[in-house]
C-alpha cells in the first residue's frame, strides 16, 4: 500500500523554515510577498507552515450575475442540457459508492480535526491566488479520498493538501501557480521534488479519476433555475455557505454534495426572500423537502456556531473571506428560521 511515510521530516524544521523571506517573481514584474495565516492546533500538533503567496492580478468588475446567468442559460441547451446533469449524477452515485471507510479507520495520525484545519487552511490559499471556487471544491475531494486511502503522517499532511491543489489547478484553471509556487506557500517546508513525488503517489491513489462532480457542480443550477436570482448577494451567500461547511469532515460524508447544493440554494434564496421551493426545483434537484429538512438544520446549526467564533479560530477562514467588500459582507448576514418550507 502507497504510504506518505516517506516524506516525514523532523517538525522543528518546519519551525526554521516559516523564519525565512523571500520574493517572488511573475513574469517580468517582482510583487511583495504575502503570508497565510498560520493554524497551529496545539493539541493534535498540527503545523500548517505559513509561507509567501502572490496573489493574481484582479480582474475588472463585470456583471458577474449576468455571467452566471449567461453560462448557466448555455448549460441549458436542450441538446447537452440533460446529458450534462445526469453525467453529474451517475459520477456523483459512482464515487459515493466507492466511499468504504473514513479518515479515522486509515488514519493512525491524522483525525477529522486536523483535516478541518488544512481545509481552512486552503481556502485561504485559494482565496490569495485567486483560484476558482471549482478548484477549491476539486481539491477538498481529493484530500478526502487519499486520506480515506492510504496512511499519511501528520508532518505530510500539508504537503498532501498543497498537491491536491496543484493538481485541482491543473484540471480547472487556465493559469496554474507553479510547483515553485506551492514550494514557497509552505516556506521551503517541502520541496519541488518532495511534491513532484507526491502528485505521482496521489494520482495513483485516485487511480487517476480527476473528474467528479462537487457542490459546485450542482449549486449554481440550482440557484438559477428559475432566473429569479438577479442580485449577486444571492451567489455570495450560497457561495459562503458551500466553502463554510468544507472543513466539517462527516457532514460531506452523510450528504451527498448535490444534496448540500440543493439546500444551501434553498437558503440563500429564503434569506433574500425569493422562492425558494417549487414543484420544477423538486423535480430538477430530486429531492423532496423532507431530503433536505435535516441538512438544513445543520447548515443553520454550522453557521450560528461560526458566527459567534472568535477571530483566527479554526475553520473561520470562509467567514473572514466573505466578509469583505467584493463578496457583499454575506458572512455578516444573519439567516431566517431554518423551517424555510
Amino acid at each position: 500500500m502507497n504510504t506518505f511515510q516517506i516524506f516525514d521530516f523532523e517538525g522543528e524544521a518546519s519551525l526554521k523554515n516559516s523564519n525565512r523571506k523571500r520574493s517572488r517573481k511573475i513574469g517580468s514584474g517582482s510583487l511583495p510577498p504575502r503570508k497565510c495565516t498560520r493554524f497551529h492546533a496545539e493539541n493534535e500538533g498540527v503545523l500548517l507552515n505559513p509561507g509567501k503567496i502572490v496573489p493574481k492580478m484582479k480582474q475588472n468588475a463585470v456583471d458577474l450575475v449576468s455571467v452566471c446567468i449567461d453560462n448557466f442559460n448555455r448549460s441549458l441547451d436542450p441538446n447537452y442540457s440533460q446529458d450534462i446533469h445526469d453525467t453529474h449524477r451517475e459520477n456523483e452515485e459512482s464515487l459515493w459508492k466507492e466511499i468504504k471507510c473514513t479518515i479515522e479507520d486509515v488514519q493512525p495520525e491524522v483525525d477529522h480535526k486536523m483535516r478541518a484545519i488544512l481545509v481552512d487552511w486552503l481556502i485561504e490559499v485559494a482565496q490569495e491566488y485567486s483560484l476558482k471556487s471549482e478548484t477549491l471544491f476539486l481539491t477538498v475531494n481529493y484530500v478526502d479520498r487519499v486520506l480515506e486511502a492510504v496512511p499519511v503522517t501528520r508532518s505530510t499532511l500539508q504537503l498532501v493538501g498543497c498537491t491536491c491543489m496543484l493538481l485541482a489547478a491543473k484540471y480547472e484553471e487556465v493559469q496554474v501557480p507553479l510547483v515553485d509556487d506551492f514550494v514557497s506557500i509552505t516556506d521551503n517546508a517541502y520541496s519541488r521534488e518532495e511534491i513532484l513525488q507526491t502528485e505521482l503517489i496521489v494520482l495513483n491513489t485516485l487511480n487517476f479519476k480527476l473528474t467528479v462532480s462537487t457542490i459546485k457542480n450542482f449549486l449554481m443550477r440550482f440557484l438559477l433555475l428559475h432566473n429569479d436570482v438577479k442580485d449577486m448577494m444571492v451567489v455570495h451567500l450560497a457561495d459562503y455557505l458551500a466553502e463554510m461547511v468544507l472543513p466539517f469532515y462527516f457532514f460531506h460524508r452523510k450528504y451527498r454534495p448535490s444534496q448540500i447544493a440543493a439546500a444551501i440554494a434553498c437558503i440563500a434564496k429564503h434569506t433574500f426572500n425569493l422562492p425558494s421551493w417549487s414543484s420544477t426545483f423538486e423535480a430538477y434537484s430530486q429531492y423532496t423537502k423532507n431530503d433536505l429538512s435535516q441538512c438544513i438544520h445543520e447548515i443553520f446549526h454550522i453557521h450560528g456556531v461560526l458566527s459567534v467564533a472568535a477571530e483566527g479560530e479554526p475553520m473561520t477562514a470562509a467567514r473572514q473571506k466573505y466578509r469583505q467588500e467584493n463578496f457583499g459582507c454575506v458572512a455578516n448576514i444573519p439567516l431566517l428560521s431554518p423551517n424555510i418550507f
